[in-house]
């Protein structure tokens, strides 16, 4: 069963705020401008149901508003898009985790490094018929990719994947934003007060704590909230990058999120991790240029593989620490129900004197002079390995960040039909525009 979280209980959108600003955008990116835009983003990355979550709920509110689904490809940094990890062995105590590479990738930004080479891969064994499908599953999406950068390719095999749960989402890349008609006048905003940006822009991070975002640098080299590509890496941007051509430049989270929701979106679809530091974008962008953003909500899920339940999983940890404690105190104990016989037979030694007697007293003193001297006999230390192994398993099993195409059809399913039916059953509202 998956477990998912959708705030608020009754979203809403706003109507097309249709300004020079949102019209010339909207224009720049090949988006309607006749229908609203309920918008998602993400790493060009094989999302985790989680992740999976917030594509259902855009596709979802898109229907139910009559709106336009839209997917901001965050192409601006430099991970690899196409490894996956892959869970290995018999959940839940004997699970371990190998990482499968889908391509030989180049390095640099992905929005602009070229296309990685496919791998045909080697399906590892002891993965389970559910994940061995899925890896074959993302192997042909990969095979099938192209594009003329490694965001783009990746968004092609990406996409191929979502396609059979979402549909087709129109596309935008992060990278392109700082080009477009609100990119311009946010970069040429903070060339105009640069001071100003950052204090304001610190002032709400520091209003947050809890959302996880760090302060810009102050100082004589001043940072503002962009990247500087150099080479094939990135690096913050200070404000004398600010004069440098806008090509070099591109937005970090919290500029990519006010642009988007600022022009190009009526509704954004938040991860966990969006949700919590949008607050603090909200009031940077209030505060500093008087710019009022689209609504938000929060879609995530948490699924388990199969066999990884919390009940699975602690039933087998208890388990293995009732084999060591049953090893520490009976070290002779073969796995039967009843003690060994040589422990039962000095326990009756110990019943048998009165309560308190010396000879009770010296036979007790012997069964612990025996279960020292076999203990270090006993198969003890191979227990202990073995509980160790299984409180490793058991993070692995916890683990709600696989592949979606890894679990089960069914699993994936559910989620679907769960947040599906959610959004078609609140009573939707269209909030005027601001």
């Amino acid at each position: 069963m998956s477990e998912v979280r959708l705030e608020p209980a009754v979203p809403s959108i706003r109507s097309i705020p249709m300004t020079d600003a949102v019209l010339q955008t909207r224009r720049f990116f090949s988006l309607p401008i006749d229908v609203p835009i309920v918008a998602t983003g993400h790493q060009p990355i094989i999302p985790h149901p989680g992740i999976l979550a917030k594509y259902i709920r855009t596709r979802s509110l898109a229907d139910a508003w009559g709106a336009h689904a839209l997917n901001l490809v965050i192409d601006t940094g430099t991970e690899r898009v196409g490894d996956i990890d892959v869970p290995v062995g018999q959940p839940p105590a004997n699970l371990s985790v190998t990482t499968m590479s889908m391509l030989t990738e180049h390095d640099g930004v992905l929005a602009f490094r070229p296309p990685g080479v496919v791998q045909v891969p080697n399906v590892p064994a002891g993965v389970s018929k559910s994940v061995a499908t899925g890896i074959e599953t993302i192997a042909a999406a990969w095979d099938l990719a192209t594009g003329s950068t490694a965001a783009a390719q990746a968004i092609g095999a990406v996409g191929s994947l979502l396609r059979p749960c979402v549909g087709e989402l129109s596309v935008v890349f992060a990278s392109r934003l700082l080009r477009s008609p609100i990119g311009e006048a946010m970069l040429e905003a903070m060339r105009s007060d640069r001071e100003g940006c950052v204090r304001l822009y610190n002032e709400a991070v520091a209003e947050h704590p809890d959302a996880g975002v760090r302060p810009l640098r102050v100082g004589e080299s001043m940072e503002v909230p962009l990247w500087r590509m150099e080479g094939g890496a990135i690096q913050p941007a200070v404000a004398r990058d600010l004069d440098t051509h806008p090509t070099q430049l591109v937005p970090r989270a919290l500029v990519i999120s006010a642009l988007t929701r600022s022009a190009v979106a009526d509704h954004f679809v938040h991860g966990l991790g969006g949700w919590s530091y949008d607050r603090i974008m909200e009031q940077w962008m209030n505060r500093w240029l008087g710019w009022s953003m689209c609504p938000a909500s929060l879609a995530t899920a948490t699924v388990r593989l199969p066999g990884c339940s919390d009940h699975d999983i602690e039933q087998s940890l208890q388990c293995c620490q009732r084999t060591v404690r049953r090893l520490i105190h009976d070290p002779q104990w073969g796995g039967a129900a009843s003690l060994s016989a040589e422990k039962a037979a000095m326990l009756d030694e110990i019943k048998s004197p009165p309560a308190g007697s010396p000879a009770r007293r010296a036979a007790f003193a012997r069964m612990h002079r025996w279960l020292a001297d076999v203990r270090g006999k006993a198969d003890l230390g191979a227990a202990q390995v073995q509980l160790a192994a299984a409180k490793q398993s058991a993070l692995i099993a916890r683990r709600r960040t696989w592949d979606f195409p890894l679990y089960q059809p069914k699993s994936m399913s559910e989620l679907c039909s769960t947040v599906e039916s959610n959004a078609t059953s609140q009573a939707i509202r269209l909030a005027p525009a601001s």
